[in-house]
């Protein structure tokens, strides 16, 4: 044993770290190393071996040179371990950035600017008493603005920052800080790092002086479980034709809140963001679109991963791939897909999601199809996406064979959908049908494989098919839900189980939206019921009364000033006026009771317990209203019809792949 692993040995017998205080600290701390250095002599002194002239002896100068020799290397190796990069995205890279001394100093041993083609703060040996909220807090104070950090995916929110980073020694520490300028802390406290840990009430929500995302979100969050006890609410999930999608008033509310933060991060990706730019000021726009959308979508995220009611929907419908698919876009969009560890985990879960919705053999047919330059569907425009986010991580993860082949299937799709809607032949549509819209242009001219004679017909039939499932919603709305209380009223079964009894209901009847009209068509309704109740033999025990009730009965019972229809009721419930009387005192007492118990009291308090409900629907109203206009539910605005500008571009940046 030589003198170095005789002093390992009887360091790790004692448990002593050289790398910790008292022996490392931010400043010098010889007399800590003097001292230990003197009480391993003594330990060695003491050993006893069985040849004496083996006894190792070492004077206590030498003990001290090899701690500082094995103390350097465990220092840098813990100083890595607890090192964080701060990448900033939101604001421009030359923005000069000062960090005062006192403020680094609770960061960090030391904090340092680096600026190559983007601004990043580099902290070392990061401090184990600083924690998310300070962070947000000083940062908020730096760049004068609004600041989210996001570490492997999540937003961060509270909690200690060495803790969250981890001590894989191993692992890149980075976090991603995104700016919003112009939106800073009007007091010590920044409103970004408050509204995360406070939510505030839903009326003082509308007070907040600046509105943030974070308390944007806490505010959609709040009011969303507040509607969970509503059975009023008219907020509906719908699928991608328009239908009302039948569920529990849980699950719905679980839903508004996913596919609304959802809505909400859609809506800021809305700006161009790709690596053609006019101007630097552009891009930090650009930017801090992206960078606020990227917030809302991982908040949604984690509503689809911790609600129970969202678990059992995960497989069922291509939301949650769509929206791993929009988190992994902007990541790649802000130059941080390293950024996202498990981009390619993911985006696996993305590609298992969506195959479910088409047929086993549809993307495999595509690619088949795209290579003999036939027409492929729109609907392939979301394996291009998911194809090149897929090469690219597998290109960051170092798995270029798998990087090469997802690249040549997302070159071959997105080169054939490309090409089969020219922007001259979508300008010519757009006039000649009036329209704006150039989403549901490029998706019929993909459907008819660049005819735009078939791509005409084709865009006047989805208006009018559109228009049908409007008018559908209408009349569910109006007859409401089934006795599950989950399921719709399905209204195409009225008119043919009416031919079918022999009776007339008219289709104004059914769409009809004035009172008086609505009481008539819920008289078929009922007229319905009792003819099928008829034709299966069934009949209501309340139709048969229980006694006749006399002539003479009913005119003593009308002399005391009852009316004939109540005095009939009376006398055929009873079967005499003495028990008549008793039975009418009895009911008139439980009448009001009954009545206000069933809420119809006009002064009662549960006009109060309704407010609740109404403001968290109009605050769900006001946030999301931006986001749900302009047929945000159309599938064609958002995947079937887009130009795959900004995708082609990026395939063409990763090198050219052979399909």
């Amino acid at each position: 044993m030589n003198h170095k692993e005789l002093i390992l040995s009887i360091l790790r017998e004692q448990k002593i770290k050289l790398w910790l205080p008292p022996y490392h600290t931010s400043t010098p701390c010889q007399d800590a190393l003097r001292s230990l250095s003197s009480s391993i002599s003594s330990k060695i002194l003491m050993r006893k071996h069985d040849d004496a002239s083996n006894v190792i002896k070492l004077d206590t100068e030498a003990i001290y040179n090899l701690l500082i020799e094995l103390q350097t290397p465990a220092v840098e190796k813990y100083i890595q371990k607890h090192s964080v990069d701060f990448k900033i995205v939101g604001i421009a890279s030359t923005k000069d950035v000062k960090i005062p001394s006192d403020m680094s100093s609770r960061w960090g041993d030391k904090v340092s600017i680096h600026k190559n083609g983007k601004l990043m703060i580099r902290v070392v040996n990061i401090s184990s008493t600083l924690t998310v909220e300070m962070l947000l807090d000083d940062l908020s104070t730096v760049f004068d603005g609004g600041v989210r950090m996001i570490c492997r995916g999540k937003n961060l929110a509270a909690g200690c920052m060495r803790t969250i980073i981890g001590s894989d020694a191993c692992a890149k520490k980075e976090v991603l800080c995104l700016v919003s300028p112009g939106t800073g802390p009007t007091g010590k406290r920044s409103s970004a790092a408050a509204a995360f840990s406070n939510v505030a009430p839903i009326d003082d929500v509308e007070r907040e002086v600046p509105r943030t995302d974070a308390t944007i979100i806490a505010s959609v969050r709040q009011a969303a479980q507040t509607l969970e006890k509503s059975t009023t609410s008219r907020f509906e999930i719908t699928d991608q034709s328009g239908r009302l999608v039948p569920m529990s008033q849980m699950d719905s509310s679980s839903f508004l809140t996913a596919l609304g933060l959802h809505r909400l991060g859609r809506s800021k990706m809305e700006i161009k963001s790709t690596t053609i730019e006019r101007t630097e000021q552009d891009a930090s726009v650009s930017k801090e679109g992206i960078a606020s959308a990227l917030t809302f979508l991982l908040e949604a995220d984690a509503e689809w991963n911790s609600s129970p009611a969202l678990l059992s929907w995960r497989g069922k419908v291509d939301n949650y791939g769509l929206l791993q698919l929009d988190i992994a876009w902007c990541y790649l969009l802000l130059g941080s897909i390293e950024n996202l560890p498990d981009a390619v985990e993911r985006l696996t879960k993305a590609e298992s999601v969506l195959r479910k919705q088409v047929h086993s053999n549809f993307v495999t047919l595509a690619l088949a199809q795209a290579d003999m330059n036939n027409s492929i569907p729109p609907l392939c425009s979301v394996f291009v996406r998911l194809y090149l986010l897929q090469g690219v991580a597998y290109k960051t993860i170092g798995n270029d064979a798998e990087a090469t082949k997802r690249l040549g299937w997302a070159r071959l799709l997105c080169q054939r959908l490309r090409e089969s809607s020219p922007s001259d032949a979508v300008d010519e549509l757009c006039g000649v049908y009036n329209t704006t819209d150039r989403s549901c242009v490029i998706a019929a001219l993909r459907r008819s494989n660049g005819r735009p004679d078939e791509a005409g017909e084709l865009i006047s039939l989805d208006r009018e098919e559109r228009k049908a499932a409007a008018k559908k919603r209408r009349r569910q709305r109006k007859f409401g839900r089934c006795s599950n209380g989950s399921d719709w009223v399905n209204t195409d079964h009225v008119s043919p189980l009416a031919c079918m009894l022999g009776m007339n209901v008219n289709e104004s009847d059914l769409d009809s939206d004035s009172e008086d009209e609505r009481k008539i068509s819920m008289s078929y309704a009922l007229l319905l019921v009792e003819e099928l109740n008829r034709a299966s033999g069934r009949t209501r025990r309340a139709t048969t009364p229980k006694h006749t009730a006399k002539e003479l009965d009913l005119v003593t019972m009308m002399s005391m000033g009852v009316e004939e229809s109540l005095a009939r009721q009376a006398l055929e419930a009873t079967g005499n006026v003495d028990a008549a009387v008793v039975w009418l005192s009895t009911v008139h007492d439980k009448e009001p009771a009954d009545k206000y118990n069933n809420g119809e009291e006009p002064n009662s308090g549960n006009e109060t317990s309704d407010n609740p409900m109404a403001d968290a629907e109009k605050l769900l109203k006001n946030e999301l209203g931006n986001a749900l206009l302009g047929n945000s539910k159309n599938l064609e605005k958002e995947w079937l019809g887009v130009d795959l500008d900004d995708e082609w571009n990026l395939i063409e940046n990763y090198g050219p792949m052979d399909a």
